[in-house]
């Protein structure tokens, strides 16, 4: 079964654990729920996108509020781009995962 994982992950200097775990099995559930699913993103822990064996990406707290100071936007603006119109991600879902 294919699946894309997003796991929010508490990053300390000595440990990594996964504090939470959630599984898409479409494209239309992954947009429609994934911004629900890491709203709660702390100071420390990162998210990490898995799809399948092919690509995986790291978005950390501490990147989401440099690039918003950057670009001068929300963080919620920030995690939308990089979650829903990163062209990379959003490639390799469409082509993993079925439409619905």
């Amino acid at each position: 079964m294919k699946q894309v994982i997003v796991r929010i992950r508490d990053c300390r200097p000595t440990y990594t654990k996964t504090i939470a775990r959630y599984y898409f099995l479409c494209v239309s559930s992954y947009e429609y729920d994934v911004l629900d699913c890491v709203k709660t993103l702390f100071p420390g822990q990162e998210i990490w996108i898995k799809v399948g064996n092919l690509y995986s990406k790291y978005i950390s707290y501490e990147e989401l509020v440099e690039n918003s100071q950057k670009d001068d936007i929300t963080i919620d603006e920030e995690l939308y781009n990089n979650l829903l119109e990163d062209y990379n991600l959003n490639y390799y879902i469409n082509q993993y995962l079925p439409k619905y």
